[in-house]
């Protein structure tokens, strides 16, 4: 029997809706990992080309900010950047896989891109989750359960009366019915051939008229659900014009997934320092990683030495972007973070770089 919804209408999506259903030029914005960030047939390309061909009286643009490999803890700092300056009124936020493998507070992230969504733009932009597939996932879909991290996200649009659309279901139906293979629906364990991604574009479409229609009242922003929601997150670029000995900033001449940033702040010189001013609570590095990427060590405060390793089991055959939050629950105020080049290094890389992006700050 089947029991789990494709989609659940909750509040629904009644900004856009209007918007679309009057002619209004109207901004649909894309957050996730490497699945929303597929071009150029994606779901979310195929998504907007559908918005289009339904509401031909209406210009949309499409905000497309899919980073790979990313979950939604560095969504809730690269998202003022990255999304809430273009003042979408439709946002998608996708990162069921990519949140599924991570260890961070996912309910107070996922809620963190709510709040500060909420804080930012009021209710002038609705908000849809989105719930995709990967192979490890599809069992627990066929025996009508919410994966891990479906799980822990649809407490928070419930809690917020948020549109969520689950793309996988229908997927992983077709999975158990024979209707469909593995190979047929994606390229590896988690990326859809573009016939795939019509899969989920199509439960997409199927959900939006409904959603549009709502009727729902504007509700007050409620208390938060989590004891520390990540929102108020930043992502500040590191500055051309910053220099410490042993450091150079060199700009980017190839800008795929780093549409964002000019340059990168960079180091393989043995004990090489930077030292950074922050104001917030939590501290964290928007990185290049790649086979060249060496060890790092950093310190708060002065404190103590950390040592860090950057370089993983994809460092070796490419470079992307990466991230890692240093520390959490540091006494809200001003603080100092220390960076320092270390010589160590993962046995599989060939140099001790650092390569530095952003600063993560809420």
């Amino acid at each position: 029997m089947n029991t789990l919804p494709r989609f659940t209408l909750r509040n629904g999506l009644p900004v856009a809706g209007r918007k679309l259903k009057s002619g209004e030029p109207v901004t649909v914005a894309y957050l996730g990992g490497s699945i929303t960030q597929a071009w150029p047939d994606g779901y979310a390309y195929q998504t907007t080309a559908w918005l289009k061909q339904q509401y031909p009286a209406s210009a949309i643009t499409e905000i497309n900010a899919g980073i790979g490999g990313t979950g939604s803890d560095l969504g809730a700092f690269r998202l003022k950047q990255d999304v809430l300056r273009h003042k979408p009124d439709l946002l998608f936020v996708e990162f069921a896989v990519n949140d599924s493998s991570e260890n961070h507070d996912v309910q107070a992230a996922m809620e963190g891109i709510v709040r500060h969504t909420r804080h930012s733009l009021g209710n002038a932009c609705d908000i849809a989750f989105i719930y995709t597939l990967s192979e490890n996932l599809v069992a627990d879909l066929q025996a009508e359960r919410l994966p891990p991290a479906s799980r822990l996200h649809e407490p928070v649009a419930g809690h917020y009366g948020l549109t969520s659309i689950n793309v996988a279901l229908d997927v992983a139906r077709r999975l158990k019915a024979g209707a469909l293979t593995w190979p047929d629906f994606a390229r590896d364990a988690a990326h859809p051939h573009p016939r795939g991604h019509a899969l989920y574009r199509d439960t997409i479409a199927a959900c939006l008229p409904r959603a549009f229609d709502s009727d729902a009242p504007i509700t007050t922003l409620p208390e938060s659900m989590t004891r520390d929601p990540w929102d108020h997150g930043d992502m500040i670029p590191i500055p051309p014009d910053t220099t410490f000995p042993g450091w150079n900033y060199r700009p980017l001449e190839n800008r795929g997934g780093w549409e964002c940033f000019d340059g990168l702040f960079e180091s393989q010189t043995e004990s090489s320092e930077a030292t950074f001013e922050f104001t917030g609570s939590t501290i964290g590095l928007f990185y290049h990683l790649g086979p060249e990427t060496g060890d790092l060590l950093w310190s708060i405060d002065d404190g103590s030495w950390t040592p860090t390793r950057w370089f993983d089991d994809y460092a070796p055959a490419f470079w992307r972007p990466s991230y890692r939050v240093l520390a959490t629950g540091l006494t809200p105020g001003r603080h100092r973070l220390r960076v320092r080049v270390s010589m160590d290094q993962d046995p599989r890389s060939k140099g001790h770089w650092t390569r530095l992006a952003a600063l993560l700050i809420r």
